[in-house]
């Protein structure tokens, strides 16, 4: 959170062009002010996170004038000390009008450096760029008689941000206006009261509101899925090094390329059936899939299931390695584990860690490790010390809108992955595809 201080936006960290010629003001934008909608009855937790700037630095953005006949003398430029202030108004600004309209907005207490909400506590994180500011100010008067007039416009940028999925789920363009007559600090006013009213119009957006809500499920959106059975291999050559076994893994790890971008997933059955997450597909009926030979086939999505995030695939007719399965019920934290996958699109990339615990979340199972996952590497699976999948890459947590992980991680049991896709599994004797290669 932005650090509240007074706001010299005027009077210390403006600058001033003093000149003998005519300086234009500026042309304020008008913009419609409305009122924010009422939280709905479920809604999510929000953080506000960030403020960035979408404005070069140096340029325009006011004028000021001095005396009684406001003529103006001085140009405002955009600084790092002018967004610095900006950015604390609007957040400011922000928690205070999603409060009032009773949303439950996280902040941090106190002045402690540490303490506090963290951003992977909430459900979404805010976040807002900053692309037009205007303001023109008359400045009057000495010492304690000084006073202001101003008046003044915004445009933001707001973001929704969904911590589970890490994508950005609403993107809202909101401006602001004010004018206020003179008084003490009239032009700070006039900014902050701007600002006030693009927070309150973001919050009167449909788009945006409908992000803040609480996920429903749609009755339609899943289909009532029928029991399927899956010939899966095991370890075969159970003498056989973690590393080697590893290897051969890798062979079955394949990348998926969507619209929304890059995603993991990994072969469980020679004839070609992948698991990965739901939200790598998402709602594509058919995805490109890159396998470990660099190959690229199409794959038809044959179900899916959103509140588990696990989704089942078939490639091309063919013969692909699989890779063998483990059962994560004995897992307890401190055992290694290994993960696989695509992070920022380097295929086959294996990563070492340690169960941090076995949580359960709404009935359902959940790992959490220290291993390292980056973007990329949702739905590729997490191994056993022994190089045998135990469970689905679900999320890392990464850097604030970012793509290198922290190292608080969660994945899907593989029991859970078949409990969701309705999915009983037999093994069958593993194939020469299936087991390490050298």
């Amino acid at each position: 959170m932005i650090a509240r201080r007074p706001f010299p936006l005027i009077l210390v960290v403006v600058v001033l062009t003093l000149t003998a010629a005519c300086i234009s003001s500026m042309d304020v934008r008008k913009f419609e002010a409305n009122s924010p909608t009422t939280a709905p009855a479920k809604s999510r937790s929000i953080l506000f996170a960030k403020v960035a700037s979408g404005m070069p630095a140096g340029e325009q953005i006011g004028t000021v004038a001095h005396g009684y006949l406001c003529q103006n003398d001085g140009v405002i430029r955009w600084t790092q000390g002018t967004y610095a202030e900006t950015a604390g108004m609007i957040a400011r600004a922000f928690q205070a009008e999603a409060g009032k309209a009773g949303y439950k907005v996280m902040r941090k207490e106190g002045e402690s450096l540490f303490e506090g909400p963290s951003p992977w506590d909430a459900d979404v994180l805010i976040a807002a760029v900053v692309k037009d500011v205007k303001l023109n100010t008359c400045v009057a008067g000495f010492g304690r008689a000084l006073t202001s007039t101003g008046e003044a416009s915004v445009e933001i940028e707001w973001h929704v941000f969904e911590v589970r999925s890490r994508r950005i789920v609403a993107s809202v363009m909101t401006g602001g206006s004010a004018k206020t007559r003179r008084q003490p600090e009239g032009g700070v006013k006039a900014i902050s009261e701007a600002v006030a009213s693009a927070a309150r119009n973001v919050l009167a957006r449909e788009q945006f509101v409908h992000a803040l809500a609480v996920e429903q499920k749609s009755a339609t959106a899943e289909p009532e899925l029928t029991p399927l059975v899956v010939d899966v291999v095991a370890l075969g050559d159970e003498t056989a090094s973690a590393p080697d076994v590893i290897e051969g893994v890798q062979r079955s790890v394949v990348s998926i390329k969507t619209e929304g971008g890059l995603g993991s997933g990994f072969i469980v059955s020679s004839p070609g059936l992948v698991v990965t997450n739901a939200h790598v597909v998402e709602q594509a009926p058919r995805v490109k899939v890159i396998l470990a030979t660099g190959r690229e086939v199409s794959a038809t999505v044959l179900r899916r299931n959103a509140v588990t995030d696990v989704a089942l695939l078939q490639l091309e007719e063919g013969v692909y390695p699989a890779a063998p399965l483990g059962v994560s019920v004995s897992l307890k934290p401190g055992a290694p584990v290994f993960a696989v996958g695509s992070p920022l699109g380097h295929k086959g990339t294996v990563t070492r860690g340690i169960v941090s615990a076995v949580r359960v979340e709404e009935d359902r199972r959940v790992i959490q490790s220290d291993v390292t996952v980056h973007a990329g590497s949702s739905g590729g699976p997490l191994l056993d010390e022994r190089g045998r999948v135990i469970g689905i890459t679900r999320s890392g947590k990464t850097t604030l809108f970012g793509t290198i992980g922290v190292g608080l991680n969660d994945f899907i049991p593989i029991e859970e992955a078949w409990r969701g896709l309705r999915v009983r599994t037999q093994v069958v004797d593993p194939s020469p595809s299936a087991l390490p290669q050298r």
